[in-house]
């Protein structure tokens, strides 16, 4: 059986090919601290021994503080152990100082930062388009050349598969995949999505146990606050599977439950949705849709990537 959707983005980069294997060398990683490590911007839990591609890699460490302790660009070379050496900072001795007395001055309040929440989904400058008319640099007509030429140099993998293109991009979250959609070589649709990664003997692999819940509410709260509360929202369950019964992975899984927010804008009719869903694992992804060429490819019943336009979601979503 065929799975459908656009859910399918992320399988099209496999976490083999993102993380190939082949002329790797190993890093080795010490601290006299706990730490938090990141390898190119993807966190890696077990930094005893990482096998990676041989070649420059950015490494980033954080302590139990989230202060940043270690940034550094390594070398890695094929067939050999590069090991690094983290050191926690040393306080700076405190010196005692005579505090002047002010009198009836107000003591100034500094203005505490509001945390953001964002995730990247394509911002630019931590914008999106008022519009809804793209996302990740890139807008809704752009032909399939223009499009590569912009995202390539941004992917860490890429892949070209006819009416719809896909890119691995590295982010502070590790990688989401994004793909592009074309309809008459004109871009229509951009798909991208996350899913929960782990590391096992040095190799990172699809967590298929865990939703991304963490992922799912930052898009969430992010696309609220750009567009506002959602247009549209469904939570179906079918075949016994019910809301809060505990068993959300399994029906997603089975494709017994959809989960679906849809933002439209009012003038132009683009939209994005928001969705968690199962394919080979657990993901959690979202599509920006041009309005005006998405009524073409339903004129068309156009088909990409196994997802048929001339349908709604719900029929692509839950059909055989």
């Amino acid at each position: 059986m065929k799975k459908p959707i656009c859910f399918l983005v992320l399988m099209l980069l496999s976490a083999s090919l993102i993380f190939g294997q082949a002329n790797n060398g190993i890093l080795k990683i010490f601290s006299d601290e706990p730490v938090i490590v990141y390898v190119d911007q993807v966190q890696t839990p077990n930094y005893s021994e990482i096998s990676l591609v041989a070649g420059t890699h950015y490494v980033k460490a954080i302590n139990a503080d989230e202060v940043k302790i270690y940034s550094e660009i390594v070398t890695v070379v094929a067939n050999q152990v590069t090991s690094i050496f983290i050191e926690s900072p040393k306080p700076e001795p405190v010196i005692s100082q005579p505090v002047p007395v002010k009198i009836d001055e107000p003591t100034p309040v500094a203005e505490t930062p509001k945390p953001r929440n964002d995730i990247y989904i394509g911002q630019i400058e931590g914008l999106l388009p008022s519009d809804m008319d793209g996302a990740f640099g890139i807008k809704f007509g752009m032909p399939e050349a223009s499009v590569d030429q912009i995202l390539s140099p941004a992917a860490a993998q890429s892949k070209k598969s006819g009416r719809f293109n896909n890119y691995a991009i590295s982010t502070s979250e590790g990688y989401c995949i994004l793909e592009t959609r074309f309809i008459d070589s004109r871009l229509f649709d951009l798909v991208v999505g996350y899913t929960t990664m782990y590391q096992a003997n040095s190799k990172i692999k699809l967590n298929k146990n865990e939703l991304p819940f963490d992922a799912f509410n930052k898009m969430y709260s992010t696309l609220v606050s750009h567009y506002g509360e959602p247009t549209t929202v469904t939570r179906k369950f079918i075949d016994g599977y019910a809301e809060n019964d505990g068993k959300l992975l399994e029906a997603l899984k089975k494709k017994k439950a959809m989960i679906y927010y849809r933002w439209v804008h009012p003038e132009t009719g683009n939209s994005i949705v928001l969705t968690l869903a199962y394919t080979s694992a657990p993901i959690v992804a979202m599509a920006y849709t041009s309005g005006s060429l998405e009524k073409e490819a339903k004129s068309q019943s156009l088909v990409v990537n196994d997802y048929n336009y001339g349908k709604s979601f719900e029929e692509n979503y839950f059909k055989k």
